[in-house]
């Protein structure tokens, strides 16, 4: 084949679910056969008249059509750092949440033993 540009189907997935489209609503307006866009997924690579229409379509330079090109490696390593983000937000909110709900536990605990034994003002310390 003469010019190629590389396709991830994984990264033309990402794509299309970013959009809420499915393939075909991507290709029937290309007027794109979805045989040949499945070739080109198959051979990691489609002709660029292909890939340009895709990215057109998409609203992508064609390198983004590449899983593993430095703009998708970019925007996925974007994503990652919010989630790793999100995980660590979500991590501080549990520790604070169970070291009240333990320190309150422990409160009651003291409070029982120290009225089981016969303690004045127990509920005050």
């Amino acid at each position: 084949m003469g010019d190629e540009v590389p396709v991830d189907s994984r990264q033309l997935d990402s794509l299309l679910k970013a959009r809420g489209w499915s393939r075909g609503q991507l290709l029937e307006p290309l007027g794109i056969p979805a045989d040949a866009l499945e070739r080109a997924e198959a051979h990691g690579a489609a002709p660029a008249s292909l890939a340009c229409a895709l990215a057109t379509a998409l609203d992508v330079s064609p390198a983004m059509l590449d899983g593993g090109s430095p703009q998708a490696r970019a925007a996925r390593r974007k994503t990652w750092y919010w989630i790793a983000i999100g995980l660590g937000v979500v991590l501080l909110l549990s520790l604070a949440f169970g070291y009240r709900v333990g320190a309150d536990l422990a409160k009651r605990e003291n409070d029982r033993d120290c009225v089981a034994a016969g303690g004045v003002g127990c509920e005050r310390r």
